[in-house]
């Protein structure tokens, strides 16, 4: 997480447009852009679940995709 900060950060002070892509399947292609900066959060596919008082906690990260679910 810290490079992904370091990165916006760096957008930021210099004007730079980035944009975000996650798992990659957006049949739109909005993840992809011109002179932008692509954080790439598909290394962030983690799936962790766990009971909790009877009730079912699912954390799924950023860059899941269906097919892992």
């Amino acid at each position: 997480m810290d490079d992904a900060q370091t990165a916006v950060k760096f957008c930021n002070e210099h004007e730079i447009e980035f944009v975000v892509k996650a798992s990659g399947i957006n049949q739109a292609c909005h993840s992809i852009r011109p002179n932008a900066l692509v954080l790439d959060l598909s290394g962030l596919n983690g799936i962790s679940h766990s009971l909790e008082s009877n009730r079912l906690r699912v954390n799924i990260q950023a860059g899941t995709n269906f097919r892992q679910l």
